[in-house]
Parts: C-alpha cells; sequence; structure tokens
C-alpha cells in the first residue's frame, strides 16, 4: 500500500484513484486461481517453518558438529546453488513452473525428511542432505516467485504481490512459536526405531516434510 503513494510507482500502476486498503484484500481473493496460491504458499511456507529454525541448533548441539565445519558445508551449498540456479530457470522456461515446483518441491520436502533419520550414527549423511536440500530449495524458491509473478495481472501486481507478502510472513511467524512449545514438550522423547535413535527434533523435521509433500500434491495441480 505504502508503494502505491511513491511517486515512482504512481505511473506504473496507471490508476486514477489511490488504492483502497479493502482492495488490497479483496481483489486477490476474487481470483479463484491466486486464491489456490496463495492457500499453498501460506500452508507449505507454514510446515517449513516448523523446522527450519532447528536446524542449525540441532547439528551443533545434538549432532556436536563445529561451527567450521556447519560453515564450510553451508559455504559449498551456497556457491553450490549460485550454480544451480540457471538450470531451474532454464527447466521453468521449457516445462513450466507448476511442473518444476511439483519436482523441486517434493524433493525439497523429501530432504527435509532426511533429517528425521540424522543422527551422532548417520552424521556422515549431513553433508550430502545439506547441498541436495539446498539444490532443491533454490528450485523451489524459484517456482514460487515465478508463479506469483504469472498469476498476478499487471495492472494489480503490487496489490498481490503485497498480498502474498504478508498473509506468508504471518504464517512464517507462526510456524516456528507452534514449534517452539512442541519442542518443550518433546525435547525429553527419545525413541528406538529400527535400531535407529529418534528425538523430539527428529520427529518435527520429519512431520515438517511430509505436510510439505502434503501441500504440494494438494494445491500445486491447481495452478
Amino acid at each position: 500500500y505504502s508503494y502505491s503513494l511513491v511517486d515512482d510507482y504512481k505511473e506504473d500502476l496507471k490508476e486514477e484513484k489511490k488504492i483502497k486498503i479493502k482492495n488490497l484484500i479483496t481483489i486477490p481473493f476474487r481470483d479463484k486461481i491466486y486464491r489456490h496460491y496463495i492457500l499453498f504458499a501460506l500452508l507449505f511456507n507454514f510446515a517449513r517453518s516448523l523446522a527450519m529454525p532447528y536446524y542449525t541448533y540441532y547439528s551443533k548441539t545434538v549432532l556436536e558438529f563445529d561451527y567450521s565445519y556447519i560453515a564450510l558445508i553451508g559455504s559449498i551449498t551456497c556457491f553450490i546453488k549460485i550454480l544451480i540456479a540457471n538450470v531451474w530457470g532454464d527447466a521453468g522456461d521449457k516445462r513450466g513452473w507448476r511442473k518444476i515446483l511439483m519436482f523441486s518441491g517434493s524433493m525439497f520436502a523429501i530432504t527435509n525428511i532426511l533429517w528425521a533419520f540424522i543422527n551422532i550414527q548417520t552424521g556422515f549423511l549431513y553433508p550430502f542432505v545439506i547441498i541436495l536440500n539446498g539444490i532443491f530449495m533454490i528450485g523451489t524458491n524459484i517456482s514460487i516467485f515465478n508463479l506469483n509473478f504469472n498469476l498476478s495481472p499487471d495492472k494489480d501486481r503490487l496489490i498481490y504481490f503485497g498480498f502474498n507478502a504478508a498473509v506468508v510472513g504471518l504464517f512464517a511467524f507462526i510456524g516456528p512459536n507452534i514449534t517452539g512449545m512442541a519442542v518443550d514438550m518433546m525435547k525429553d522423547v527419545s525413541l528406538s526405531l529400527f535400531n535407529l535413535d529418534v528425538n523430539g527434533y527428529q520427529i518435527i523435521f520429519f512431520i515438517s516434510g511430509v505436510l510439505q509433500i502434503i501441500f504440494i500434491n494438494a494445491f500445486v495441480k491447481y495452478l
């Protein structure tokens, strides 16, 4: 809304009158396909946010990795993400962003589920999961952004983008707070499953990944 009042944006908006605040909600919601997109985006990001704040903490406190090792793997992953971004871009232009999101988003969710199987005994899997997670994360993020752009009409694009950012941001804020309460309740949980030690964090990682797969398969086909 604030952007619409800035002189630099007034010509782009090509509107004779200021945007009404109620239109920030009503205009995107009148678009059936965009409603599906918003519902997917907020639920998917909510599922992601359940586990996202705890990966580094888990790596340091439970897996007992050194910060330098975590930083090294993170740096390598960032470099690979930069290289692979163009590959995802070309694939999206050729095959369509919905198909790319179905594939990269599902694989991204699976790599999050793999976190549930990483403990001290299986810590050697850590770099592979991190790198794969980064590769599919960049594909997922690029797909979500481009779908948001393509589904937003030119004349109301700022309204659609603002609405999307507000709704998704709100649920991304709620997710970690819910998980924080769950972590407090499950911090002492310790199970043995197929000779694999499982703790509360791993359960949260598993739930987060499964929810991501569910939301991708439930909504992306309608975009």
